[in-house]
């Protein structure tokens, strides 16, 4: 009768107002092998605010052999290159690697296969922030990572959590290092160096909001940037040229 008492306080406790107390309060449940809760559980994991949450909602269904709610179709798992705003529990982290016999193309293919196989194996509808590259500089194999998630409102209407900060912070630099210039005519070393990382930054930004993954274009505006830099650099340190401070 105590341990009923017991278990009948947890569940109520799930209702709390503070998601500490709802957490604390499914943990014990998983604790004491508790399966009285399901339909309370699978409400919170759809329902529940709190990322935190819900995710210890994903334990408690994983130990009672709940979870997923229903079988995940790979073939319906979304794939993000960016973060998100739509409520969304994460689920793991998951590796993939194509195969080395396949060409570029394909392989491309074959990594987004693999990452949905893997994300429906764990019950998630998503995969986020997913980061594919090439695994050597010479081969076409691809490795990407990514987090499988479960998106608990409409997967097909995503709202992109933008890199506007990171954008910002890179202008903010990039108005840094020319202020200089425009004060006092020229450049010097440290106002180089804070004009070329602002550009760095701002690019990695567009590249995330932009979804672009062309690793080569990417690396092209990269060097070009660092390129531009020591080519200021050098003028600068030039004994032959008075601009020097």
């Amino acid at each position: 009768m105590g341990h009923e008492n017991k278990t009948g306080e947890l569940i109520g406790l799930l209702e709390n107002e503070k998601w500490q107390t709802r957490y604390k309060a499914l943990s014990s449940l998983i604790k004491q092998d508790d399966n009285s809760a399901l339909e309370i559980v699978k409400k919170m994991l759809n329902e529940d605010e709190n990322a935190h949450v819900r995710e210890i909602a994903v334990e408690y269904l994983k130990f009672n052999n709940s979870f997923p709610l229903k079988p995940i179709n790979p073939e319906n798992v979304n794939l993000y290159h960016f973060p998100i705003k739509n409520s969304h529990t994460k689920l793991g982290i998951i590796n993939a690697t194509s195969d080395p016999t396949l060409s570029e193309n394909e392989a491309i293919e074959n990594i987004k296969y693999k990452l949905k196989q893997e994300a429906a194996q764990l019950g998630a509808n998503a995969v986020i922030n997913i980061n594919c590259r090439k695994k050597f500089l010479l081969l076409k194999q691809f490795k990407a990572k990514g987090y499988a998630v479960l998106i608990n409102d409409a997967p097909e209407k995503i709202h992109v959590e933008k890199s506007n900060k990171v954008i910002l912070l890179g202008i903010l630099y990039i108005i840094w290092g020319l202020s200089y210039f425009l004060f006092n005519g020229t450049f010097n070393l440290f106002s180089i160096f804070i004009l070329g990382g602002g550009l760095i930054i701002f690019t990695a930004g567009i590249f995330k909001i932009k979804q672009y993954q062309k690793d080569k274009l990417y690396l092209t505006i990269m060097a070009s940037i660092i390129i531009v830099m020591l080519i200021l650099t050098y003028i600068q340190m030039s004994p032959y040229i008075d601009w020097w401070l």
